[in-house]
């Protein structure tokens, strides 16, 4: 059975390089994809925000 498409938009940014190997190390760990770690970190980091109200 084939995956609902998803619509997507592009998010291009500058991150620190120690953040970025860190995101490296991370999905050679984990075999996620950066796209999917990035959606997942973000996802739960705003969530967070909304509950709480605090960074």
């Amino acid at each position: 059975m084939a995956r609902a498409n998803k619509e997507y938009k592009n998010l291009n940014c500058k991150i620190d390089k120690e953040v970025s190997d860190l995101l490296e190390q991370f999905i050679e760990k984990t075999r996620m994809s950066k796209t999917a770690t990035v959606e997942q970190a973000l996802k739960e980091y705003i969530e967070k925000y909304n509950k709480t109200g605090k960074i």
